[in-house]
């Protein structure tokens, strides 16, 4: 997911409203042109629970385990945003990686788990049909 709204906050408000269960990873037009973080932040606020970046969230019913990877990410991107930085602090690629393995493993063994990313992983290739597009440069990250 990501890349919801270029920085309009509708989307996000309607998503707020659903009665289901619902995860969202924002992705990097998400801040629009804000750089501060203070619109990527609004959102993160509006969406509370729903937004998993770098966190687990769990249903019963079906029994499924989303643990969201690192927010804000721009394929490809080796770094954290100024934006995420404002909002989360700074921290290396290495820690951002450790935190998502660290909710990983909070989730059931037997659940499915599904890892929510705005970027998908290395080694997927970078042509335009490529599963994860052309952005992915190197170094990849987590």
């Amino acid at each position: 997911m990501g890349d919801l709204s270029d920085g309009d906050l509708k989307l996000v408000k309607a998503i707020q409203q659903l009665s289901i269960p619902t995860a969202v990873i924002l992705g990097n037009h998400d801040r629009g042109r804000d750089p501060s973080g203070a619109i990527m932040e609004r959102q993160v606020n509006l969406l509370a629970e729903r937004h998993c970046g770098w966190s687990l969230r769990q249903w019963v019913e079906p029994e499924v385990a989303v643990v969201g990877a690192r927010p804000g990410s721009a394929g490809g991107g080796f770094h954290l945003s100024k934006a995420i930085q404002a909002i989360y602090g700074p921290m290396t690629m290495e820690e951002s990686a450790d935190r998502i393995v660290k909710a990983a493993k909070q989730a059931p063994k037997h659940w499915p788990l599904v890892v929510l990313a705005h970027s998908g992983p290395t080694g997927l290739g970078s042509e335009a049909t490529s599963p994860c597009g052309r952005d992915w440069k190197v170094p990849a990250m987590d």
